[in-house]
């Protein structure tokens, strides 16, 4: 005799996009989360995301060590987690790429909200006590 037990699975859909004027926090952080998954570089020292509502603009900061290499602008890694955020908006909303390069241990700018930051030892001599 043999034992068939199946699993069933809820799969939930998200009920639609935000509207422009109910963009919350919460949808930048998990847009930019599902977005993030692999493609992170070892360079990459902290990205933010900015939404602005007026402007009706999403605006994605990366701040990188050293400039990117050759591949990973041939692969262009930041225009790809921007159309898949991109996704998880409306159309009508403009899409703005910055690059940033701030090598360690120069200390980081603050933009928008923070999705990514890589951990850093504190520079020598600020080391607290």
């Amino acid at each position: 005799m043999f034992l068939l037990i199946l699993e069933q699975k809820k799969v939930i859909y998200m009920e639609g996009m935000p509207d422009l004027d109910n963009i919350s926090r919460a949808d930048l952080i998990l847009s930019a989360n599902r977005a993030l998954l692999g493609e992170i570089r070892p360079n990459m020292r902290k990205i933010c995301v900015e939404y602005l509502k007026n402007e009706r603009k999403i605006i994605l900061y990366f701040f990188y060590n050293s400039p990117p290499t050759q591949d990973e602008l041939d692969y262009d890694v930041q225009g790809i987690i921007s159309v898949e955020m991109s996704c998880d908006f409306p159309d009508e909303l403009i899409w703005e790429e910055r690059s940033i390069i701030l090598p360690y241990p120069e200390k980081l700018l603050s933009k928008g909200i923070c999705v990514f930051l890589r951990y850093e030892p504190p520079p020598s001599g600020e080391l607290n006590e």
